[in-house]
């Protein structure tokens, strides 16, 4: 493999990556992260959650991490809200379909959900943060469906599999 990636590309404040991919008989390969690609963030560490279909999860963030995300297995819809006041892009909202050969880089202050659409999959965080890190109980929670986003879900609400957290209660 050559190239870290095909096509990189900026939506606003978000870094889309279209990876390259090697195909033979036994399957793919690709690479999700090459440090010198993106040498301004000290990536601190990956987690990994594996999810069935129609699970959702979000919608978080804090006001210091960056996340690089990335499906790497099956298929999700995200989406991320722009939680920055300070942002010209303040309020708007993306929709994503991710497959295994696509990653978005988002900034603080960015509210993130996704929810599952293949029977399974496992989404990878890489997170880039100072300090110590915010985790659940120090971080933004808002409602997936808090009316004041607009976001849309491709899945119905009686067929959701969500946490009290994210439910927001």
């Amino acid at each position: 493999m050559n190239n870290f990636f095909n096509k990189k590309k900026i939506i606003d404040n978000l870094e889309i990556f279209e990876y390259s991919k090697q195909n033979d008989k036994r399957g793919s390969l690709f690479t999700v992260f090459d440090g010198k690609f993106l040498k301004k963030y000290n990536f601190n560490h990956d987690k990994i959650t594996y999810a069935v279909k129609n699970s959702l999860r979000g919608m978080h963030s804090d006001n210091k991490t960056t996340k690089l995300i990335t499906c790497v297995f099956g298929k999700v819809f995200c989406n991320i809200y722009n939680n920055d006041e300070s942002s010209k892009y303040y309020k708007k909202n993306y929709s994503f379909k991710l497959s295994q050969d696509i990653s978005i880089l988002i900034p603080p202050k960015m509210l993130l959900g996704w929810c599952v659409l293949s029977d399974e999959a496992v989404f990878l965080y890489k997170f880039s943060y100072i300090g110590k890190y915010n985790d659940y109980d120090n971080q933004i929670t808002v409602r997936y469906d808090d009316p004041s986003l607009k976001l849309k879900w491709p899945i119905k609400r009686e067929d959701m599999i969500i946490s009290k957290r994210d439910l927001n209660v």
